[in-house]
């Protein structure tokens, strides 16, 4: 992965904002951009857009990435794309508070989608200006930051379906960690009755965008204190999410523009001592885990499935638990 591109954006203040500036602060020599936006009273209808006209040709995949922070009241983030033809395609955070210390914002090849434009299909390649913009705000003053805007060539992702490689810190042998993924939940994987921690690890062999896991675990030794970790390379890891009161059964993690080559799980501490067992996991598509509502919305349905007699489940056996970047949520379906 590679830093092809950062520049400074030139600032457009559109019209229908109600009093907004924005200053500049000084740029590097390597072109890298840090801009702030005082907000004076953005209304419903006002937009800001900070705007850099280019000449790039886009690779068959790709991320942008931006820094940004602000004490300022919820609105609608964008990043846009416009092409030579006149086609613009976007990626939206719909109404939130800028997050008070920086935090990177990443919007993928995948999740940019058409918002108009004379040719929808061929989709973005040749480009001539990306902007950041906010809309449809709160009223209120505020101020943002905005640095470090960049586009990262990636590896073209794997296409959804491809069963990964999975090993496991131990196993016993007549139930090896690739019976997770062997699409039968009857034939677990349990590792041996060793002292906490364990291990899973999926490798799917190149970089993989999809939008979170279904974990079915094993009745009797399901993981009470465990975590999810992302990796590129299969040496740096990312904790992603983690909970320290699992009660085991169907367990959905919601995990929003995820892309890595390695998935793992960090199993902690056992229901009863004696090692761990999954019964099945599932990766699921990026469709997955389009919104948080989405994905609870998924679970209470199951759960309401369940709950008319199909499943001798209870209603602890349907966990959502919703990640994106830093932050988690869990909740009880």
């Amino acid at each position: 992965m590679g830093k092809v591109y950062s520049c400074a954006l030139a600032l457009l203040l559109c019209a229908r904002l109600g009093a907004a500036t924005a200053a500049p602060a000084a740029l590097t020599s390597g072109g890298e951009f840090r801009y702030t936006v005082c907000l004076g009273n953005l209304r419903p209808a006002g937009f800001v857009t900070l705007r850099k006209a280019v000449r790039l040709t886009l690779p068959e995949n790709f991320a942008f990435a931006f820094r940004f922070r602000g004490e300022a009241p919820p609105a609608t983030l964008e990043l846009k794309v416009v092409d030579t033809a006149g086609n613009v395609w976007w990626r939206r955070w719909p109404r939130g508070a800028p997050p008070a210390v920086w935090q990177t914002t990443v919007a993928r090849r995948s999740r940019l989608a058409h918002a108009w434009g004379p040719d929808p299909d061929r989709g973005p390649r040749d480009v001539v200006a990306i902007e950041i913009a906010l809309s449809g705000g709160e009223p209120g003053a505020g101020t943002l930051w905005f640095d470090d805007l960049v586009l990262e060539p990636r590896e073209p992702v794997t296409p959804n379906g491809v069963v990964p490689q999975v090993t496991a810190s131990s196993a016993r042998p007549d139930a090896p960690p690739e019976r997770v993924v062997d699409g039968d939940g009857v034939t677990p994987w349990r590792s041996d009755v060793v002292p906490d921690p364990q291990w899973l690890r999926l490798d799917f062999g190149r970089n993989h965008e999809y939008g979170g896991l279904v974990i079915d675990w094993d009745p009797d030794d399901y993981a009470v204190a465990w975590g999810v970790e992302v990796s590129i390379d299969g040496e740096t890891w990312q904790r992603v999410q983690s909970t320290e009161k699992g009660k085991g059964g169907r367990v959905y993690v919601y995990m929003p523009d995820t892309e890595c080559r390695f998935v793992r799980l960090v199993l902690e501490r056992s229901s009863r001592g004696l090692g761990f067992a999954i019964s099945e996991m599932a990766i699921e598509p990026v469709a997955f885990s389009e919104s948080r509502n989405a994905s609870r919305v998924l679970a209470k349905s199951i759960f309401a499935y369940r709950a008319r007699g199909t499943s001798s489940s209870s209603a602890r056996d349907v966990t959502v638990l919703a990640v994106h970047l830093d932050r988690m949520t869990r909740s009880n379906a």
